[in-house]
């Protein structure tokens, strides 16, 4: 979260050299944009964390994609990060289970087809992207499958996934030497 707040916002524009006829417009309107993102980040993040119950199956879904897309744009990369993001695909996953007319016409408009035998890949593939990493996909839907086992709440797998010794790639080994 620190790393997401601490980065400079991307630019749209930029004076072509830093004493210019545009640099003073240049840098107050920079300096306004790095306060506004640094605030909106925090609400952001907050807002993220507690959609109301009765929400959409679709603001679930936007919700656990913002966690992906920071996942992916993120130089740390950090594990807080794909763990929340992770987490967040099981939030999704929950609320899709109670709302399966809801979850069948996302999977029908974003043209992803949900497995029998493996029906959280479904879920990685709505909020991560189809084209993402197979590999990649296939560990977090195996996550998703043991949170949905454990009988885990909403919002609590990235903390339980913080706490597994040896975190994701190990619950991922541990499932894959269990079948």
């Amino acid at each position: 979260d620190e790393a997401m707040r601490s980065a400079p916002a991307a630019r749209d524009t930029a004076p072509i050299w830093a004493d210019g006829p545009a640099a003073d417009q240049q840098s107050n309107s920079l300096a306004f944009d790095i306060e506004e993102d640094e605030e909106d980040d925090a609400l952001d993040l907050a807002g993220m964390e507690c959609p109301t119950e009765d929400a959409p199956l679709a603001d679930w879904l936007a919700i656990a994609r913002d966690g992906a897309a920071r996942v992916r744009i993120s130089e740390a990369r950090s594990h807080a990060a794909l763990y929340r993001a992770v987490s967040l695909s099981y939030d999704f996953a929950q609320v899709a289970r109670v709302r399966p007319d809801d979850y069948a016409e996302l999977l029908h408009d974003y043209g992803i087809k949900a497995q029998a035998r493996s029906p959280m890949t479904a879920v990685i593939k709505l909020v991560f992207g189809a084209t993402y990493d197979k590999t990649r996909i296939t560990e977090y839907a195996t996550a998703l499958d043991h949170a949905m086992n454990a009988g885990l709440s909403v919002g609590s797998l990235a903390a339980y996934l913080s706490d597994y010794v040896g975190g994701l790639k190990a619950l991922v080994r541990d499932e894959r030497a269990a079948r």
